[in-house]
């Protein structure tokens, strides 16, 4: 537990809610006297009953005012707490919502190259989850420590005025109660670290078997005994190793009561002997009693909260260990960098290399290019030879390896990120298909300008989406998929039309599209590549396409193999180089040639 980290954790929620913290407090300070007060009255009003028994009247109007007394304790502290209840929901709510956007920020801003490994994902799913309450839990056992320590310091000078080994038998109870608790939270939270990546997994294959996008290929490939099997298998694994910790907890806690019940029984005795050799009210024997009992329990809840205590602050402590990453610090850092080129006159890739972290294998390799202001670049290739990685590094989602990007004469990392990001297109392949409105999946690439409608429709239409759009009874307010509300399906081809209307929306100086027809139909691709150079002709444009005949609108076709660029040129010259473009080519002409044969013969 690091102490800079939880006084972090109290600032950042003294920030939040600082009337919340002052109202515990007090809360606090006043639930912690109840007890003591109740345990007066009771001894009172005891020995008020008493005399009234052996006949003397006058105490029974004492007595009336003493139980009216105790009801009002019994309803102030109820009300109390049911104040503080709320007020601890309601804060735990505020703290769940900022910690859960500041978590997904600076997610935001962590490197690219981190969602490629595991332990990033495992990091964030502890923190993601149940992030408010746990942030709270430290700073609640606080107040609860404070609470029974002004129970448990009253009670002890009540009860060393009658006895003085009453007192130490309440201190000897706290030692064994806090040793097995704190013990036991710290074993359990590191449990939870290492459960983790099997829980993502399980969590994972529960959405295969209940997501609308995965029902078809589960149900086409009967997977569903599977995937339950698999699930099943990896639930009760985990739920294996928490039980086997659970159980070897509860084992200590029976021996714990049975401590407990050996100090109460030693109480007891003491207070019997008590009744014995002094003169003791049947009053003061039942507050001794009771003294007793409730000291006994605030030392339980003393150190339950420490233990809690320290199982939590692990939390904080693995929260603000994501937070402050140096490599997000980096990342943040964006002062003294300048504004992306008002006019790109030319992007250079000079010795470009990149690895992933933990990584010796180069995915690019020394790769060299200058792209002229305005050109449209073609990136073809096989699977694997680097392509979309390229891409990656040009949009700077990527920090390369070895060597530079430039655009004009800026390095890329001189560039602000924002201003970068403003100036660049990008639709992958595997775009966000939102579950929203046609209008939303459009303007979302740049929702600055989201109210601009006729620039949203000049896209669509640059697209061949927007005669689609109007076929529909709410046109662009149209809502698209099922999965949040009874919306519209589209094909495949509408969506990657949706999609690079979003692109075209953006209107950004450059223009970066992964297999942009892939899902087209030959007569909408063939309608695409015609309007291309139409929508981009002011812009520096790059596709990466597995279709040779897409490529031969490329102004330039730059050709990868496993990471390194093989041949850059024209269709015609690649062509007439008799290289790897032209055996890639011939062998989807064939492909073509092939099958029209067949449909003559």
């Amino acid at each position: 537990m690091r102490t800079s980290n939880m006084i972090k954790g109290l600032k950042f929620v003294w920030r939040m809610g600082k009337y919340w913290i002052l109202l515990s407090l007090g809360v606090s300070i006043i639930t912690g006297l109840f007890p003591i007060l109740s345990i007066y009255i009771t001894k009172e009003l005891v020995n008020k009953v008493s005399l009234i028994i052996t006949g003397n009247s006058d105490a029974y109007s004492l007595a009336l005012m003493l139980l009216g007394a105790q009801f009002l304790i019994m309803l102030l502290s109820s009300i109390v707490n049911h104040v503080k209840d709320y007020y601890d929901h309601k804060i735990g709510i505020q703290l769940d919502h900022e910690l859960k956007k500041e978590i997904s920020i600076r997610a935001n801003q962590v490197p690219y190259s981190y969602y490629d490994n595991p332990e990033f994902y495992n990091h964030l799913e502890r923190i993601e989850s149940n992030s408010g309450s746990k942030f709270l839990s430290p700073i609640i056992s606080s107040f609860g420590i404070l609470t029974a320590l002004i129970t448990l310091v009253s009670l002890m000078t009540f009860l060393f005025q009658i006895h003085w080994s009453l007192l130490v038998i309440s201190i000897l109870i706290f030692i064994p109660s806090f040793i097995v608790k704190s013990y036991y939270g710290n074993k359990q939270f590191m449990l939870n670290l290492m459960l983790t990546p099997r829980a993502r997994e399980a969590s994972f294959m529960r959405r295969l078997l209940t997501g609308r996008e995965n029902a078809k290929e589960i149900r086409t490939f009967r997977l569903a005994d599977y995937f339950v099997n698999k699930w099943s298998t990896t639930f009760l694994t985990n739920a294996e190793q928490s039980l086997v910790l659970l159980k070897k907890q509860k084992r200590a806690e029976i021996l714990l009561d049975g401590l407990t019940g050996l100090f109460y029984t030693g109480a007891a005795g003491i207070i019997i002997w008590l009744t014995k050799t002094a003169t003791v009210k049947i009053g003061e024997f039942v507050a001794i009693g009771q003294a007793v009992h409730n000291t006994q329990d605030a030392v339980n809840q003393i150190s339950m909260n420490m233990a809690q205590f320290v199982e939590d602050s692990l939390y904080i402590n693995d929260y603000f260990s994501f937070m402050e990453s140096q490599d997000m610090k980096m990342q943040g850092n964006q002062h003294d960098l300048k504004d992306f080129p008002d006019i790109v006159s030319s992007i250079t890739l000079a010795n470009v290399s990149f690895r992933y972290p933990n990584s010796e294998h180069r995915i690019l390799n020394n790769i060299s290019l200058r792209i002229n202001a305005g050109e449209k670049i073609a990136i073809v290739g096989h699977n694997g030879s680097g392509k979309t990685t390229l891409i990656k590094c040009l949009l700077g989602l990527y920090q390369v390896t070895e060597g530079d990007i430039y655009f004009n004469d800026t390095e890329i990392n001189n560039i602000k990120k924002k201003s970068l990001s403003d100036n660049t297109t990008v639709i992958f392949q595997d775009f966000i298909k939102y579950p929203f409105s046609i209008k939303e999946n459009i303007v979302v690439s740049n929702v600055n300008d989201q109210d601009n409608y006729e620039k949203m429709e000049s896209a669509a239409k640059d697209a061949g989406i927007h005669n689609d759009i109007l076929a529909f009874e709410h046109n662009y307010d149209t809502i698209l998929g099922k999965f949040l509300k009874e919306g519209e399906d589209l094909s495949g081809g509408q969506w990657q039309k949706v999609a690079m209307a979003r692109a075209l929306f953006k209107d950004s100086k450059v223009m970066i599209l992964d297999e942009p027809t892939s899902a087209l139909d030959p007569m909408s691709e063939l309608e695409m590549f015609r309007n291309f150079k139409k929508f981009t002709f002011d812009k520096t444009a790059f596709f990466i396409s597995h279709r040779m005949s897409a490529a031969m609108v490329a102004d330039r076709i730059v050709v990868m193999k496993n990471g390194e660029i093989v041949e850059v040129g024209t269709h015609k010259q690649l062509i007439e180089m008799d290289g790897c473009y032209r055996e890639m080519y011939k062998a989807q002409a064939n492909l073509f040639t092939d099958s029209m044969e067949e449909v003559y013969v």
